[in-house]
């Protein structure tokens, strides 16, 4: 795993995070469940039109396995960069097909009431495939805006927080899959690995 100086503060990128074989192989079962050909309704996120795929109901232990593990080496990683213990809140496949993007957002909420959304302390977006043009991740810091690469394998890390609010370029051919996982400082909060 290499480090990228990323120039920022609070923003952490990291190639090789995660090997290409095991990307590949959970590109390759995401497609063979979802269905990408499928029209796509551009008003609603990818996981409001069935481009997502929540982990926990992967049949499949040899797909199931490479993600806990992997989980638990992000968490790592997060605990180390951030200087406190973390726990997955949540993580997500997600398929984003040409004409995908997303406005800046926050991933902890966009106001008092969102219990669950508040719980998020940090995200971190994987690229699994790159595959596509477009796609840029731009994430909010004390420098303006840092634009991510898409490079397979490699693994961003940022605050859920409005300091580093982020979105996606427009996906412009091609599919782009990543496998976003949020994390919390909170151990009630913790993801629980079976549905």
């Amino acid at each position: 795993m290499n480090q990228v100086d990323t120039g920022c503060s609070t923003i952490f990128k990291f190639d090789n995070a995660i090997s290409e074989s095991f990307c590949d192989k959970i590109v390759d079962h995401i497609t063979s469940v979802k269905n990408i050909n499928a029209p796509i309704n551009y008003n609603v996120p990818p996981w409001q039109n069935d481009d997502s795929l929540d982990w926990r109901i992967i049949k499949d232990n040899n797909i199931r396995s490479i993600i806990m593990i992997y989980r638990e080496i992000v968490a790592d990683i997060v605990s180390k960069c951030y200087g406190e213990i973390v726990y997955p809140h949540f993580t997500d496949l997600v398929v984003w097909r040409s004409g995908r993007s997303m406005e800046r957002h926050t991933d902890n909420g966009y106001n008092d009431s969102d219990v669950y959304m508040r719980q998020r302390a940090y995200t971190t977006i994987t690229y699994l495939n790159d595959n596509y043009t477009g796609g840029e991740t731009f994430i909010a810091s004390e420098n303006g805006d840092y634009i991510s690469v898409p490079k397979k394998g490699s693994l961003v890390v940022l605050k859920s927080t409005p300091d580093n609010a982020h979105g996606v370029n427009t996906v412009t051919s091609g599919i782009r899959f990543t496998l976003p996982i949020w994390f919390t400082r909170n151990f009630e909060s913790k993801e629980v690995e079976t549905l």
